[in-house]
């Protein structure tokens, strides 16, 4: 049983950092290996501790690059090495024919499937790619582009009198093949709402016109509320794991932020959307390695002036020229949570630009997310 480290500062505890713990361990490689791991922040009673997950080798062992000594004259490191995990759970030098023989047979069960694909192209003989094996990269786009079209359709039916500036958010496996049942999907969809803001992103509903419906490729909700004002949400998941979500801009949702975009808003929906996004693929069981596309549109902003929700932050309202704005990224399942802060800080400061240039001193955004983060409802 493991036990948690009394004595541990947690100063380093938070300084523990993906990238930075790559290129350090990636020093220690030799010339063109890289490692794969991502850094988790895991809180247990009040104290903030790191979890290290490493990913297995896709091709080949890793070779140590260098040697390395401790400060007691001890060598840790030796150069030309590699090394493994023993039945002990101990950390050794890969020795003897046994261990030579086990590695050797990982390094070819892991390349296997490579090296059919190479033999049976040199001697003409036709194989799927592997994202074509169910529906591809390219399938999925289109899909996200007609569920756009059939949302804002959707929108404009429901509030012809409304503007149609909206949020788009989209996400899916980059690796094909998947194919949930819309019972695992709705279940899926159920377990990953944030519970952060009063009205979450791929809320599900019971009320009959709102609830999700089962569609021949999926699940699709579409809502509409007119009761304090006028809100749309749609959002659909397919079998094959594409998410979209349209729902048109909270600034809208009352008088005050007509015309506007909020930044504090703009933070809290962004850092929500990839919270949503993380939960979603985990309720769905993908690996933590899993690579995933994530795309963030605001759409409908031509003319608009930047404000701030809370009446309490004032600035000189600027105005966004730019009509759209799509924020896209790929990365593991298992570095979104962890890499939460940076990527609001990355998607949210290139939409800001849009606004005469503006940019939110780093503390003031950092605060608004942390006030997401914190809040429950």
């Amino acid at each position: 049983m493991l036990t948690a480290d009394v004595a541990l500062d947690q100063g380093i505890a938070r300084s523990y950092e993906t990238t930075r713990l790559c290129q350090s361990v990636d020093s220690f490689l030799s010339a063109g290996q890289r490692i794969e791991l991502q850094v988790h922040k895991v809180e247990l009673n009040g104290k903030v501790y790191p979890i290290i997950s490493i990913q297995g080798f896709k091709e080949g062992p890793l070779f140590c690059g260098r040697d390395f000594t401790g400060k007691d004259g001890k060598l840790i490191l030796k150069e030309g090495a590699v090394y493994i995990r023993d039945s002990a759970a101990r950390t050794v030098v890969m020795a003897g024919p046994q261990q030579f023989t086990a590695l050797l047979k990982l390094a070819v069960e892991r390349r296997q499937a490579e090296i059919v694909q190479q033999v049976r192209v040199l001697v003409g003989v036709p194989i799927a790619a592997p994202e074509d094996a169910s529906r591809g990269r390219k399938a999925a786009d289109e899909w996200v582009k007609k569920e756009s079209i059939t949302a804002i359709a959707e929108m404009q039916s429901a509030m012809p009198n409304v503007t149609a500036a909206h949020i788009e958010i989209a996400h899916y496996p980059m690796q094909a093949g998947h194919n949930w049942s819309q019972d695992q999907l709705l279940l899926a969809a159920q377990k990953s709402i944030c519970r952060n803001t009063g009205w979450p992103m791929g809320v599900v509903l019971n009320r009959p016109d709102a609830a999700p419906k089962s569609m021949s490729t999926g699940i699709r909700a579409s809502i509409h509320s007119s009761v304090l004002s006028d809100m749309y949400d749609y959002w659909s998941l397919d079998k094959q794991g594409t998410y979209f979500l349209l729902r048109n801009l909270e600034e809208d949702w009352n008088a005050r932020g007509k015309g506007k975009v909020f930044f504090d808003i703009r933070i809290w929906d962004t850092a929500e959307a990839l919270l949503h996004c993380s939960n979603l693929y985990k309720a769905l069981d993908l690996r933590p390695e899993s690579e995933i596309k994530i795309l963030i549109s605001h759409k409908g902003l031509a003319g608009r002036l930047l404000g701030a929700a809370n009446p309490s932050r004032h600035f000189y309202s600027r105005k966004c020229e730019e009509d759209e704005l799509t924020w896209e990224k790929v990365m593991p399942l298992g570095a979104i949570e962890p890499s939460l802060e940076s990527l609001v800080g990355e998607a949210t400061g290139e939409l800001f630009t849009l606004f005469e240039f503006w940019r939110p001193a780093e503390e003031v955004w950092k605060s608004v997310l942390q006030e997401f983060l914190k809040s429950r409802v």
